[in-house]
């Protein structure tokens, strides 16, 4: 099963995560987001709206994508939370350190 997808929209590229989001995901999480997101600018969205459970090593992953991709993109956000992953992240403080859009958000950007 496909884990991670990534399509691009204009200046919008949009990271899919799908499933389950654990620690077995690492080296193949970290692959696939550095052979798929380049320096091209705009918007990095990461859509967790087909996101079934993360762990706390798929959150650090997270918070690594977004250090690493703060100087090469305008924005970088999470998008399409369900009521579990929200809470979830609201918890482990996700949602302060991204910005939070649903697709009303992202068809703005």
């Amino acid at each position: 099963m496909e884990k991670f997808k990534c399509t691009r929209d204009g200046s919008k590229t949009r990271l899919s995560l799908l499933g389950r989001f654990t620690i077995e995901d690492k080296a193949v999480f970290q692959e696939f987001t550095e052979q798929n997101l380049g320096d091209s600018g705009g918007a990095l969205c990461v859509d967790v709206s087909e996101l079934e459970y993360i762990d706390s090593s798929g959150i650090g992953d997270l918070i690594k994508l977004k250090m690493g991709a703060v100087n090469r993109y305008d924005r970088i956000c999470l998008l399409g939370m369900s009521e579990n992953i929200e809470r979830v992240f609201r918890m482990a403080g996700i949602n302060q350190i991204f910005e939070v859009i649903d697709e009303e958000g992202y068809a703005a950007l």
